[in-house]
C-alpha cells in the first residue's frame, strides 16, 4: 500500500522535470533518501507501513521539490560563447567584404558564401544544442563524411 504512495510521490516530482535524464537521477536520489529514512524509522520501532508513510512525508511536497529539481537540472546556455562566435563571424564578414576583387570575382560573392555557410553552421549548432549529442556518437563516421563533403562543397562554391 505505502509503496504505492512513494511511487505516486516520485511520479509527481518527475512530472515537474522536463529532462528525462534528470528524472532518472532525481528518482535514484529520492529512492536512496526514502530507503535511508525508512530504515531509520524501522530502527525506531515503527511498523513498515508507518515508516514508509513517514519517510514520504519527510521528503517534502512533491510539487515544490520537483520544481526545485527542475531548476537545478535545467540546461544552461553559454551566452558568452554564442556572443564570441557571432563576433568572429562578423569580423570574418567585414574582412571578406573589404577584400579587393580577385580573379574577376567580387568580394560580395565571398561574403554571400560566408553568410550561407554561417547560417547553416548556426542552425546545425542550435539543433545540436537541444539534442543529446551523446546519442549521435555511434554515427560519428557518417557525420565526419558529411562534414568533409560540406567543406569541399563550400570550398569550391
Amino acid at each position: 500500500m505505502s509503496r504505492q504512495v512513494f511511487k505516486q510521490f516520485i511520479n509527481e516530482v518527475k512530472a515537474q522535470i522536463r529532462s528525462k535524464e534528470a528524472q532518472q537521477f532525481v528518482e535514484a536520489e529520492l529512492t536512496s533518501h526514502f530507503i535511508e529514512r525508512k530504515q531509520e524509522m524501522l530502527t525506531e520501532g515503527l511498523s513498515e507501513i508507518e515508516s514508509e508513510k513517514k519517510a514520504v512525508e519527510q521528503l517534502g511536497n512533491p510539487l515544490t521539490l520537483g520544481k526545485k529539481m527542475h531548476q537545478i537540472h535545467k540546461p544552461k546556455i553559454d551566452w558568452w560563447t554564442i556572443g564570441l562566435l557571432l563576433a568572429v563571424i562578423s569580423i570574418g564578414m567585414v574582412t571578406l567584404y573589404s577584400l579587393p576583387t580577385f580573379s574577376g570575382i567580387s568580394s560580395l560573392h565571398y561574403v554571400r558564401v560566408q553568410l550561407i555557410s554561417s547560417i547553416i553552421a548556426l542552425v546545425v549548432m542550435t539543433g545540436i544544442m537541444f539534442l543529446d549529442y551523446r546519442k549521435m556518437e555511434r554515427y560519428w563516421m557518417y557525420l565526419l563524411v558529411v562534414g568533409i563533403i560540406l567543406s569541399f562543397f563550400f570550398f569550391y562554391l
